[in-house]
């Protein structure tokens, strides 16, 4: 008797430990690993034609995501294409809303300021109201909305 319970008691958790220890779908991986390989080997044309797969479908699969998509976007801009400048701060931004543990704030804000704008005049605003405004906004206040709203 005391087999048969222990056997049914191995089978009940072998059947819900597969469900609750279910890892991604394959197909985040495949489609994970079409936009990371060609990443790696710096071949980002072949990679952008998955980044939106991967971001739409998988968002939260994995950091490499952001992390090769920040590289592959700034060197689009570096080689002349402005139009990749919203996705590389659309990418910096996912990076810190899907993975707020393992990213830090301030060393991709350092990385995203410069494209927004606010030293070209394009916010209208100072140095001074800058910093001020960085400082109430991500050490006193949760919530982030925009860079450019203090016209």
């Amino acid at each position: 008797m005391k087999l048969k319970f222990t056997l049914l008691l191995i089978l009940i958790v072998i059947g819900f430990g597969n469900k609750t220890f279910a890892q991604a779908p394959d197909d985040c991986y495949e489609t994970l690993s079409l936009f990371v390989e060609p990443a790696k080997a710096k071949n980002y044309a072949a990679a952008l034609l998955h980044y939106d797969k991967v971001v739409n479908e998988c968002p939260k699969f994995s950091l490499a995501t952001y992390q090769y998509s920040a590289k592959m976007f700034s060197y689009f801009v570096k080689k002349g294409d402005k139009s990749k400048i919203n996705d590389l701060i659309k990418s910096y931004d996912y990076q810190m809303s899907y993975f707020p543990t393992k990213t830090k704030k301030g060393k991709t804000l350092a990385k995203e300021n410069p494209l927004t704008g606010l030293f070209s005049g394009h916010c209208n605003i100072n140095l001074f109201m800058y910093f001020k405004f960085i400082i109430k906004k991500y050490f006193f206040q949760k919530n982030r909305n925009s860079f450019c709203h203090l016209q």
